[in-house]
């Protein structure tokens, strides 16, 4: 793969050569007219299911006990998978588990614009979306606010009704 830049500046350039360096994967260069010279680098193409191993975790949940990390993600409902004997959790996992207090948060303080607020402070718009449909299903499921002991039989009846 290959492009060319023309007329650019020197901060141009070192920007250039900071995003080919910073990407992996797929092998490309820039031919700089500037120069003469060709910016090599890759550009990434990325999956965008990422895996993280335990270790990564602890560094983004702040934790270096592994013990620790793995009562984090076993109190946070986050399921590890293992691959070739390595302790495995997906990315979009721990995003979930990282935001949702934010995102009740913004819930609790602007009910009329949520939304916008969490779009803003979550700039991955895959992330966003994952995020919001998996609010949104939790929030739609039928759970009582209150359990409710039916003391008479008048009681039950009236409950049967308003069930039914």
């Amino acid at each position: 793969m290959g492009a060319e830049a023309k007329n650019c500046t020197d901060n141009e350039l070192s920007q250039i050569r900071k995003i080919l360096t910073s990407l992996a994967s797929i092998e490309c260069e820039v031919y700089c007219q500037n120069c003469d010279e060709f910016l090599s680098g890759s550009l990434k193409v990325t999956d965008r299911i990422k895996l993280l191993t335990l270790a990564e975790v602890g560094v983004r949940i702040k934790l270096n006990d592994p013990k620790s990390i793995k009562n984090w993600v076993r109190q946070n409902g986050i399921t590890v998978h293992k691959l070739a004997s390595r302790n495995y959790v997906y990315d979009i996992d721990l995003m979930i588990c990282i935001y949702r207090p934010l995102i009740l948060d913004f819930i609790g303080k602007y009910p009329n614009n949520w939304k916008v607020m969490c779009q803003k402070a979550i700039r991955d718009e895959d992330v966003f979306e994952v995020i919001m449909e998996t609010i949104e299903s939790d929030s739609n499921r039928d759970k009582p606010l209150k359990k409710i002991k039916l003391r008479t039989s008048e009681d039950k009846k009236l409950y049967r009704e308003l069930v039914a």
